[in-house]
């Protein structure tokens, strides 16, 4: 019988191991380190390289591994001082070489209140691990006293009052975050998935975030992207085992990284391909498969500039079975040439930035999910970065877009961070939309326009999503920041004439089929279609209509007044072409004038303009129209 609580260990011995090589990896070095590591470039890297080597089993335990390093890195300050204080490495010097195994170990043992662990059905125990285990409980004293200390000097309830507020408010937020996951409807349909769901014991409901479900078994469709299931965070657990997820028909990635593939999907036609520029893990290049599962679009996806990220993107494709949509490019997106054929049917860029990550408030998941790099969990676990990093990121960024902007086939760019700097968000945007329309001089420029996904009145309203063009998250306790910008080819005049569109009209047959050839004053043979446009017959043929009748209602009459000799045509379209051509009516003035004059005049006026509109173009033929992929 046990007197006292044990608190669970999670963790194996593997993932010691492996979470203090992440470690040794990402700490902060003091200055004069980072110094000497700068001299010697050679080495540098050796320790990003190794990770990129680790192998894990399942994505449970590789995010339980990246959990625990990331709690190590966020007190890291404090364990160095108390290892310092207890004068660890000097009682066991042949550990000193394993400082990030040290730490880890230290961080979880503190966790459970230095309780002894218990080892996992079927694990293989490592002395090395063991040693650090018996080290720690020998001194586990002097290490308590130590981290009392520490925490009754900054008057801290507990050790999380130690840590910056930004990052000790993103622990609170993650833990009540839910989860999100998207229906893969290359595998499945929305319906077979909720089927299951609803067998296995679970409900639909209109909304899960309000929290009113309390600890039931509940799930809630989001209303921006119509396949993302919304799960509580207490079901989280119990989900990651449930064969749905474990056979690739739910993705689990957060609703900030989803947002861009419909905003994608609804600047598409048919058959249209996309090129995906930062693929991370390659879920986000899936998931625009299965939204256009339906078409035959490819989607070109860049970022597997290396062995291991080209593995962990292959591997996420066979595992959703979307190979056949997705084609992995290995090389980087700027050594492409914009005329390369293979992507003349492109006419959309995703532009998923490498950014600080600022808006993220679960990192963990993040890495995890995206397999973006882990680097990013050293800045979050301080809650700051460099300026002079964001600086380079945002130039990075401005690249990246003016080269997608080159592309002459594509249509649309789409830009996305997860990044609360505006250096990082509206001032590339800005920036690069005015340098590509100056340097470019296209009759079609670049321009922002607003987001495509369903928005409420009162999202709208109170810029909950939307802010003017741009669609922006700031980060909270039920997503992850985000911020997408839409930039598309937009003609500079899209107003047409009532003319343009009866010609246009007329020329598809909507107006009739009937055309005539007519002989012009001049002798040339031409198409009827105009005179059709302007009255419904030949001009040329209307006029000396008229002019006979005219003629013969004047025989006879040698005096008549001036507003009489107006009078007869008065309802004609010959009195319409004249208002039309103010300095021809002067040949009405004279009741003496033969009709034969009134005739020719009329018919220089219209061979002058006929001739102009020749050398003009018809004006339906000059007008821009919109962009193929919008409707």
């Amino acid at each position: 019988m046990e007197f006292f609580h044990k608190e669970e260990c999670f963790y194996t011995h593997e993932m010691y191991v492996k979470a203090g090589k992440i470690y040794d990896a990402l700490k902060h070095e003091s200055e004069e380190v980072l110094i000497a590591k700068k001299r010697d470039n050679s080495n540098s890297n050796d320790a990003l390289n190794q990770l990129a080597q680790l192998d894990f089993e399942n994505d449970n335990e590789k995010r339980l591994t990246f959990e625990l390093s990331f709690s190590t890195l966020k007190y890291q300050n404090l364990f160095d001082e108390i290892i310092d204080e207890c004068s660890f490495y000097n009682l066991y010097p042949e550990l000193r070489e394993e400082d990030g195994l040290v730490m880890v170990t230290l961080c979880e043992f503190q966790e459970r209140k230095f309780q002894y662990r218990s080892p996992h059905p079927g694990e293989i125990q490592n002395p090395l691990v063991q040693q650090v285990e018996r080290a720690i409980m020998d001194t586990k004293t002097k290490l308590n006293a130590a981290l009392a200390r520490h925490r009754i000097k900054a008057s801290a309830r507990s050790l999380e009052f130690l840590l910056p507020d930004n990052v000790r408010k993103n622990d609170a937020v993650k833990e009540k975050m839910p989860a999100y996951f998207w229906v893969n409807q290359i595998k499945s349909s929305m319906d077979e998935v909720m089927n299951v769901l609803k067998d296995d014991g679970y409900k639909c409901i209109p909304n899960v975030i309000d929290g009113a479900h309390g600890e039931d078994k509940v799930f809630s469709i989001d209303h921006h992207c119509p396949d993302l299931l919304v799960f509580p965070a207490h079901l989280i657990r119990d989900l990651l085992k449930n064969r749905l997820i474990t056979e690739g028909h739910l993705v689990r990635q957060d609703k900030s990284s989803c947002l861009a593939p419909h905003s994608v999907k609804y600047l598409l036609n048919d058959d249209d391909d996309v090129i995906h520029v930062n693929a991370g893990s390659g879920l986000t290049s899936a998931h625009i498969a299965s939204l256009l599962k339906q078409s035959k679009s490819h989607i070109w996806t860049f970022g597997a500039t290396s062995d291991s990220e080209a593995y962990n993107i292959h591997k996420n494709i066979e595992k959703l079975d979307v190979g056949k949509q997705v084609r992995v490019v290995s090389e980087s997106f700027l050594d492409v040439e914009p005329d390369d054929s293979r992507f003349k049917t492109a006419r959309v860029v995703l532009v998923t930035a490498f950014c600080s990550k600022s808006a993220v408030t679960n990192p963990v998941e993040f890495v995890v999910s995206e397999g973006e790099d882990m680097t990013i969990l050293k800045d979050l676990s301080v809650g700051e970065m460099d300026e002079t990093r964001i600086g380079d990121l945002m130039h990075q960024h401005t690249l990246i877009l003016r080269h997608a902007m080159k592309f002459s086939k594509v249509q649309a760019v789409v830009y996305m961070t997860r990044s609360v700097h505006e250096a990082e968000n509206e001032n590339v945007v800005q920036k690069t939309v005015e340098y590509v329309n100056l340097i470019q001089q296209r009759r079609m420029p670049y321009r922002l326009v607003p987001p495509v996904l369903p928005f409420s009145a009162d999202e709208i309203e109170n810029n909950n999503g939307i802010c003017g063009k741009y669609m922006k998250y700031s980060p909270s306790s039920f997503m992850n920041g985000c911020f997408v910008a839409v930039i598309t080819r937009e003609p500079e005049e899209l107003k047409e004439t009532a003319k343009d569109v009866i010609a246009r009209a007329t020329a598809k047959g909507l107006l009739g089929n009937k055309s005539s050839k007519i002989k012009t004053h001049d002798g040339q043979i031409e198409d009827g279609t105009e005179g059709v446009v302007n009255g419904g017959y030949p001009e040329e043929k209307l006029l000396r209509k008229r002019s006979r009748k005219a003629h013969k209602r004047m025989k006879g009459s040698t005096s008549l007044p001036v507003n009489s000799s107006l009078k007869p045509i008065a309802s004609s379209p010959v009195q319409l072409y004249v208002k039309r051509s103010p300095t021809r009516v002067n040949a009405f003035v004279s009741p003496t004038r033969s009709t034969d004059r009134l005739h020719s005049s009329i018919s220089r006026t219209s061979s002058k303009h006929s001739n102009a509109e020749k050398l003009k173009g018809p004006e339906h033929v000059r007008v821009v129209r919109h962009p193929a992929p919008f409707r």
